[in-house]
């Protein structure tokens, strides 16, 4: 015969199992949080920038005719970027936004021919941008567009990548600087040896962008939580393709730095951290 429980004992046994339990979902809430604080983590990594230079075929543009425009771009040695039309729609293609002024609309961008990319575990090939590339833009001049001095911003997103790993995208802010002459002087050609290789004629009119007050506050909505990490301290990084030994490696240290952290006096800039060392006790 089962020798029967005091009230004391069961409510401790209520006790150390809510404890346990409770550990449990901090420790499961702690861990769904990192997964959200991943991307923002990995986005610490060091980004390859890329060297824009805008170029204007001629020296002087008239008012009411077409006008070239080229982009050089130069990564470093090693380094390559998504085509405007990768093959897999999960990658992150290269695009060019171009904020056109009053009078001056875009006729067509003109992107390079992609090259196949084999990697491993890949199905097929990559279609990319070798680290030097050139884009090609043309525009038309309104009649009324004024002589002078023109300038034409535009944005670059691409996202870098080498044979290991892809770092985060990045966007390259540049202006083309135009000057629209009048009457009867000649432009001269300049850069020639960039026009030559791009195929006008080829390209595509840039997509219509449209924009919705639904969209828009979606995007809002989106960027308030990530506002929160701002609060954490970044004490180390990782990103890439680790293998088992190496992220565990990384967990382990992590989690070492954790604990010393929650050694230290708390303070409000260590809350977050300290939120997190409940999940490593």
């Amino acid at each position: 015969m089962s020798k029967p429980r005091r009230l004391g004992d069961t409510e401790k046994s209520t006790t150390r199992l809510g404890v346990s339990v409770s550990r449990w979902l901090i420790r499961l809430g702690v861990l769904g949080f990192l997964c959200a604080l991943a991307p923002d983590t990995h986005a610490q990594l060091r980004r390859p920038k890329a060297d824009v230079t805008p170029l204007v075929e001629t020296d002087g543009v008239r008012a009411g005719s077409p006008t070239r425009l080229a982009l050089s771009v130069s990564l470093p040695e090693g380094l390559h970027t998504q085509s405007n039309t990768p093959r897999d729609p999960l990658l992150i293609p290269t695009a060019l936004t171009i904020d056109a002024p009053s009078g001056v609309t875009v006729s067509e961008i003109v992107f390079p021919p992609s090259t196949d990319l084999k990697q491993a575990g890949q199905d097929q090939p990559l279609a990319v941008f070798e680290h030097e590339f050139a884009i090609g833009v043309q525009l038309a001049l309104a009649s009324t567009v004024a002589a002078g001095d023109l300038v034409v911003p535009a944005h670059l997103r691409y996202q870098a990548c080498d044979a290991n790993l892809c770092y985060p995208p990045a966007t390259a802010d540049f202006e083309w600087k135009l000057r629209v002459v009048t009457g009867g002087r000649a432009a001269t050609p300049q850069y020639r040896e960039v026009f030559d290789k791009i195929a006008f004629g080829r390209g595509k009119p840039p997509a219509a962008e449209v924009k919705t007050e639904k969209s828009e506050l979606g995007t809002k909505n989106a960027e308030a939580p990530l506002a929160k990490l701002d609060g954490f301290t970044v004490l180390g990084t990782s990103g890439g393709y680790l293998g088992a030994d190496e992220f565990l490696k990384f967990i382990h240290n992590a989690r070492r730095a954790c604990v010393a952290s929650c050694s230290a006096p708390p303070t409000a800039a260590r809350w977050p951290s300290s939120t997190a060392c409940l999940a490593s006790s």
